[in-house]
């Protein structure tokens, strides 16, 4: 039914992006009308950044298009332009972000923990200073067994204005 209802819905996406939902049908995943909408607002690579990361991990995705409408809704920080983007979260202040290398090398060090981390955890760690990021995966590697979800863990904490716990603040969601 929501494929039906899918196709028969106007796509207004461009180019690449109605390719890769195309793809994504052709897989058998389905994205809801709010899902589709949120894609509209972005600009045309953004979504088709989005698209692309769906294709490749809409099997460890549970609800691929909930993860869509989540990521636009918090304000996505493309991976591609990691600094051109400075207004897509507005209520973040941009002290001293991670250099991409940084995120790339926390997301690597969680890989081989085999821990593999979301685009929204990433996002989130690209968005604190350095030495943050670096400490909250290392608190997420250590407490992972504890964890029903330790991307979401990183991005929902970040987006509640992580703490440094090293600075004496045992920062939200302290249990878990």
């Amino acid at each position: 039914r929501a494929a039906m209802a899918l196709q028969a819905a106007p796509l207004l996406l461009d180019g690449p992006a109605d390719s890769l939902v195309q793809v994504l049908l052709g897989r058998g995943v389905q994205l809801d009308s709010m899902a589709m909408h949120a894609l509209t607002t972005l600009p045309p690579d953004h979504a088709a950044e989005i698209l692309e990361y769906i294709v490749e991990n809409h099997t460890h995705l549970r609800n691929p298009s909930k993860y869509i409408t989540s990521t636009v809704s918090r304000g996505f920080v493309p991976r591609r332009s990691a600094g051109a983007v400075e207004s897509a979260a507005p209520a973040m202040p941009r002290v001293e972000m991670c250099e991409p290398e940084v995120v790339e090398a926390l997301r690597l060090k969680a890989d081989e923990a085999g821990m593999a981390l979301t685009n929204d955890a990433l996002n989130a760690l690209a968005n604190l200073p350095a030495e943050s990021a670096e400490e909250i995966v290392d608190f997420v590697l250590e407490k992972r067994g504890e964890l029903r979800d330790p991307s979401n863990y990183i991005a929902s904490t970040v987006a509640r204005g992580y703490k440094s716990r090293r600075q004496g603040y045992a920062g939200p969601g302290s249990g878990g």
